[in-house]
């Protein structure tokens, strides 16, 4: 029997806590924000990654940190938070996790925070950490579901034209969809963005981005770390993924269109590879096939939860 670790470190990490700040909402519920050690990400873009309702785009953000093996350089605890712990590198760590270098910094979470009032401390905390260590930006990630006529909605256009399907896509709509899936366009590596940041907005476009000019209603973390981009010196920008039908069978085409957005915002010399990505994409493909192959052999109804 070979024993694993044998010579190498795998016992749990100590961690030194130098620095903590404390936030209270109005119902007396606390939050606490610890940093551990030394570090300077002064300049570094801050990526806010709090899971959202049912889309996977937070996923994004662990990847960035998985990708470009960013430090723990903090976390943030609550006896109002879910008893929650991720154990990673021989080592249990909290729930919500900042992780972070010179050029980028991440807010990692778990779980969806809900309750408003930890959700407003959880937001003072991430714009006071960014203006205390001198980060240039902070990004929110989210994910919109998007159809021609979203697309005219978010930009002001008229959409009197286009009709609204009436109902969900039958097992043999979604076969074909599977089967005659083209290569990726230009237009399917676009995302949407607000920003308060007139020089970034330009830079967006340039790369193939679309502004979101109204028709747009957000909740949780990302709402409120938007509504502050009007008074806030610090540039606030939001990136969304497009969610068509086919990303939200397959999931990974959202996460890896925002990651090389963040690629471009962050700097190009960073380059988070995404092959990883592409190939858990084909993957489901695959096996979103198999099951509706067998289901039309079997005329058993087209049921997600077999995935």
């Amino acid at each position: 029997m070979i024993k694993i670790g044998l010579g190498k470190k795998i016992s749990a990490i100590q961690t030194t806590i130098s620095k903590t700040f404390k936030y209270t909402s109005a119902e007396n519920k606390s939050i606490e924000l610890r940093e551990f050690g030394s570090f300077d990400v002064k300049g570094a873009v801050l990526i806010e990654g709090f899971p959202s309702g049912q889309t996977s785009i937070a996923t994004a953000a662990g990847y960035i940190v998985e990708q470009l093996e960013l430090p723990l350089i903090g976390d943030v605890i609550s006896d109002a938070f879910p008893p929650v712990c991720l154990i990673e590198n021989y080592t249990p760590q909290s729930g919500i996790r900042i992780y972070g270098n010179n050029k980028i910094v991440v807010f990692s979470s778990e779980y969806e925070l809900k309750d408003p009032g930890l959700s407003h401390q959880m937001v003072n905390a991430v714009f006071e950490f960014a203006e205390r260590h001198e980060c240039k930006s902070v990004v929110s990630l989210e994910a919109i579901p998007m159809d021609e006529k979203k697309k005219r909605l978010i930009s002001g256009e008229d959409v009197d034209d286009i009709e609204t399907p009436i109902h969900p896509p039958s097992r043999e709509e979604l076969l074909k969809l599977l089967t005659s899936v083209e290569e990726p366009t230009k237009e399917d590596d676009s995302i949407y963005f607000v920003t308060n940041n007139q020089e970034l907005a330009d830079t967006l476009v340039k790369f193939g981005h679309f502004p979101i000019k109204e028709n747009i209603v957000l909740t949780g973390i990302s709402a409120l770390v938007l509504s502050r981009a009007p008074y806030t010196s610090l540039t606030v920008t939001g990136l969304f993924a497009p969610v068509s039908l086919r990303h939200e069978l397959l999931s990974t085409r959202p996460i890896i269109t925002i990651i090389h957005a963040i690629d471009k915002l962050v700097g190009e010399e960073l380059f988070i590879k995404t092959d990883k990505l592409e190939k858990t994409g084909a993957a489901i493909r695959n096996k979103l096939n198999e099951v509706l192959e067998k289901q039309r052999e079997t005329k058993e109804p087209y049921n997600p939860m077999f995935l």
